[in-house]
C-alpha cells in the first residue's frame, strides 16, 4: 500500500465572513501535515497532486450548500466537503449526506475536531457520528422504493429553495440568491408545501418538514428531502 502521509491536501475555506474564513483557516494550519490553505477556490481545475477538501460554513449566506457542492462537484475531480454549521439534528446530517457532502462538524466542537474530519474526509471516508451513517445506509437501502415514489420528492431547484425557506428568507431574497423570478420561488414554495405535507412556510422553517423522515432522491445525482411521517 502506498504511504500518502506525506501528500499534500489542498483545503479551501469558503466561509460567511473574512473572520470566520480566518478563524477556521488557523485551526487547520496547526495540522504539521502537509496542507495547503486557501480562502476560497484555490485555482481552477485539479491539482493532480492530492485530495482537495472545501470546508463549507453553510451560514454563508449566498447559495444553499447543494449548490456549493453540485458547482464545485463539476468543476474539481473529485473534491471532498466538510460543513461547519450549529448542531444539527441527524435527519438534518443525513440530508447533507445526500447532497454530497462527506462530513459535518458543529460549532461547538470544531476547534477540537476539525482538523480529524479533514483527515478522515480527505482519506475517502465520512465523519459524521455512527447513528448518522446507519440512518444514510437504511435510506440508500430504501432506493428502490424511494424510486417509485419520485412524484412526492422535491426537485435539485426544490431543495435549494427549501433549505433558503428554512432560514427564514423572504420570497424576494431567495430570487435574488438563486437568479430566478419571485413567481417561480411562490410556484417552488407550492410544490414543497404539497409534497412535504406542510401547510405553512412556518412548518418549513421547523416544524413538519423536520419532523418527518428522509427520502432519496434521483436529481442529477444524490439528494434526499424531509417527508413527514405518514
Amino acid at each position: 500500500m502506498d504511504d500518502k502521509s506525506d501528500e499534500s491536501v489542498y483545503v479551501s475555506i469558503i466561509a460567511s465572513n473574512r473572520l470566520a474564513a480566518n478563524y477556521l483557516a488557523d485551526i487547520v494550519s496547526r495540522r504539521s501535515r502537509n496542507y495547503l490553505v486557501y480562502l476560497e477556490e484555490p485555482f481552477d481545475g485539479s491539482s493532480g497532486q492530492g485530495p482537495i477538501v472545501f470546508v463549507l460554513d453553510s451560514s454563508y449566506p449566498s447559495l444553499p450548500v447543494g449548490h456549493w457542492v453540485r458547482d464545485l462537484g463539476s468543476r474539481f475531480e473529485n473534491p471532498r466537503f466538510v460543513v461547519v454549521d450549529v448542531a444539527r439534528k441527524d435527519a438534518e446530517i443525513v440530508h447533507l449526506l445526500c447532497l454530497g457532502v462527506h462530513g459535518f462538524v458543529d460549532h461547538s466542537s470544531v476547534a477540537g475536531t476539525l482538523l480529524s474530519a479533514i483527515d478522515a474526509v480527505a482519506s475517502g471516508h465520512h465523519w459524521v457520528s455512527r447513528r448518522v451513517l446507519q440512518l444514510y445506509v437504511d435510506l440508500t437501502a430504501q432506493h428502490g422504493s424511494a424510486r417509485k415514489r419520485r412524484s412526492q420528492v422535491p426537485t435539485a431547484r426544490e431543495a435549494e429553495v427549501l433549505e433558503l425557506a428554512k432560514r427564514r428568507l423572504s420570497n424576494r431574497e431567495i430570487a435574488q440568491i438563486l437568479e430566478i423570478r419571485e413567481s417561480t420561488v411562490k410556484y417552488h414554495i407550492s410544490n414543497i408545501l404539497g409534497k412535504l405535507g406542510a401547510s405553512t412556510r412556518h412548518d418549513l422553517a421547523g416544524g413538519a418538514a423536520n419532523a418527518g423522515r428522509v427520502r432519496e432522491s434521483r436529481t442529477g445525482g444524490k439528494s434526499c428531502e424531509f417527508v413527514p411521517p405518514a
